[in-house]
């Protein structure tokens, strides 16, 4: 049985669920009979059957009912763009069929429940712009399903930290197309097993600026250069060292590199700087790389204009040659 989102959203709110055996999706979009407030639990418990569960762009506030997690049959949880507060309710881990978890743009506190590395099935988790502290999970058991995951924005109130090491340890990144996670508490060093993740698209792992001289350590592994989807590489502020590798130049289709507040050493390789793909660089504050972008970038014909967006420390240091940077720290 099918029913309007309106209708359904009516139904709830009223907690007149007759129909509740046969309702299997509960969907909202745009007004609806005047629904604000809070969900109501005792409502929620009756959906048995639910199996889509969207509120998103709602208007609702309150907590997360905890009676979610009786809900087996549930794959998709979205209630992003609302006001709701407190933390999130640690028996969601119970939902064994879960896919999808988009909790982004709300006021919720606390940690992420630990409960939720127990979702064997979960392919995208969204938790961007809340008021979020402690770890962040790391799917240990969705190791073929797990394809995107979302934690923090830049100038976001979320305060969490991420194991990276963990996070792609050997056999659990296989699924994953986008990981980001801005301006975030990472610890730990990027894996050599992160070679494993071949349909990675977006790698975003940029460090608190607040806390400069942490986060990552430890080398870009060579095995990034296998991955043959990523257009976007992110690891800013971290205490990355070392070379650059080279392999990074057999990325097909990287447009955006952002290796700045790092420690570096060496030149940057040429071959990575002048890709043809490559449209953004990043390179600034690193205080012991090197290397000439006149000769790869600037003084090739064409090589310049295709970038949107080009720094490194090419001012009173003299460390990097590029006349066409547009920032030169």
């Amino acid at each position: 049985m099918w029913l309007s989102p309106r209708i359904l959203l009516c139904i709830l709110h009223a907690s007149c669920v007759p129909a509740h055996e046969c309702i299997v999706h509960w969907k909202r979009k745009g007004a609806c009979c005047g629904f604000s407030g809070s969900i109501p639990p005792e409502a929620i418990a009756r959906f048995n059957k639910l199996e889509i569960f969207s509120v998103s762009e709602s208007n609702i506030g309150g907590r997360i009912p905890s009676e979610l997690g009786g809900l087996s049959s549930l794959r998709l949880i979205s209630m992003y763009n609302n006001q709701l507060t407190g933390p999130i309710p640690s028996e969601i881990g119970d939902l064994m069929t879960l896919r999808q978890l988009d909790m982004a743009n709300n006021m919720l506190t606390g940690t992420i429940p630990t409960e939720l590395n127990s979702l064997p099935t979960i392919a995208r988790f969204h938790a961007t712009v809340n008021r979020l502290t402690g770890d962040a999970p790391t799917f240990p058991l969705a190791t073929e399903t797990l394809t995107f995951i979302e934690l923090q924005h830049e100038d976001d109130n979320n305060n969490l930290t991420l194991a990276v090491d963990e996070f792609f340890r050997e056999g659990r990144g296989r699924a994953l197309e986008i990981v980001m996670c801005h301006e975030c508490n990472l610890k730990g060093f990027i894996p050599t097993f992160i070679g494993e993740s071949v349909n990675l698209a977006r790698l975003v792992l940029t460090g608190n600026s607040d806390q400069i001289g942490t986060g990552l350590t430890g080398t870009i592994p060579a095995e990034i250069g296998g991955l043959q989807a990523l257009t976007d590489l992110r690891l800013s502020r971290n205490s990355l060292s070392q070379a650059i590798p080279t392999q990074l130049a057999n990325l097909p289709m990287l447009e955006g590199l952002s290796l700045d507040g790092n420690q570096f050493t060496g030149e940057m390789p040429p071959e990575v700087a002048s890709m043809p793909s490559l449209t953004q660089l990043e390179l600034h504050d690193n205080p012991t790389l090197t290397g000439d972008l006149d000769t790869s970038v600037c003084n090739v014909d064409g090589a310049a204009a295709r970038f949107s967006f080009l720094s490194s420390d090419c001012g009173s240091s003299g460390r990097v040659a590029c006349t066409c940077c547009d920032d030169c720290f």
